[in-house]
């Protein structure tokens, strides 16, 4: 079984990451290490609220348990995406009886920072800041970042590794495993098609600070086989894109609607990179504007 589920992560990844020879043998080394691994746990940790409240520190043996690590570097708002996590929680409850635990550890430069965000999105689950990033010096977790999420079986071992939240087959994986489904070695395999993009840039242009800006960019199907779009991932989390997740037929569209909300007024030049079953994955463009006062 452990075999399978590992076969089934490595085929996920092959196929999202559109990835070059040298670095699909690097994240197949990287799942190998991590198959059935256990992760360990320090003492003195504690769990926190957005409220302020603090929670001791246990780890339940009973049923699976998904756990994820964000560390310092680069976009945090990005690498957290809080309102991602909601949904996809709210999900696994409807459909296990809200019997999954969840741990979220943050390793920020910014304690600040994290909770802003935090209260932003109105997360309402305990939380681990640990400024000493005693988990990761414990564990030694994986440098990329889409391989710092794993989900554990009641002894705290992996068995399946992959951020559910920036991945659809990820996602589509650790809920088969959760509800008992079987995993087919073909699940994750899609037939390759083509796409065509109505733009490689979103020029938003001038616009007032408190407003909303938005754009919408067409994905045209223009090979033989359904398109399927992964995820779409940002440089920033100021950056969101809707889209309808069902796949589209040969000669059809996708119309993915971009979202930028500044913080600041400034110059932005951010990107989006598409993830799909298309030849050209993942396909990127470049968003761009100023906020003004």
């Amino acid at each position: 079984m452990r075999t399978l589920i590992r076969l089934s992560i490595i085929l996920v990844f092959m196929h999202i990451a559109a990835c070059k020879e040298s670095r699909k043998e690097h994240i197949a080394d990287i799942l190998k290490e991590w198959d059935y691994k256990e992760v360990l746990f320090p003492t003195g940790l504690s769990f926190s609220t957005i409220k302020g409240d603090t929670i001791p520190f246990s780890v339940t043996d009973s049923g699976y348990k998904i756990m994820t690590y964000v560390d310092s570097t680069g976009c945090v708002g990005c690498k957290m995406r809080i309102g991602g996590w909601m949904e996809f929680i709210d999900e696994v409850k409807s459909l296990t009886a809200d019997s999954i635990s969840f741990l979220f550890f943050f390793h920020p430069e910014s304690e600040s920072e994290v909770l802003h965000l935090l209260k932003v999105e109105r997360f309402d689950l305990p939380f681990c800041i640990d400024l000493d990033d005693s988990m990761n010096k414990l564990n030694n977790f994986p440098d990329e970042m889409s391989l710092q999420t794993f989900l554990l079986d009641k002894d705290n071992r992996v068995v399946a590794v992959g951020n559910p939240v920036f991945s659809n087959k990820i996602r589509e994986l650790y809920l088969n495993i959760i509800t008992g489904k079987d995993i087919k070695e073909d699940s994750c395999s899609l037939h390759k098609t083509s796409i065509e993009c109505s733009t490689g840039k979103i020029d938003m242009g001038h616009f007032k600070l408190d407003s909303n800006e938005s754009h919408e960019i067409i994905i045209r199907n223009t090979g033989e086989y359904p398109l399927v779009i992964h995820d779409v991932m940002t440089s920033c989390g100021c950056i969101k894109a809707d889209y309808n997740r069902m796949p589209a037929q040969p000669d059809s569209s996708i119309v993915i609607k971009v979202r930028y909300k500044a913080d600041s007024p400034v110059f932005f030049s951010k990107t989006m990179r598409i993830y799909s079953n298309s030849t050209n994955s993942p396909f990127m463009l470049r968003v761009e504007g100023r906020a003004e006062e």
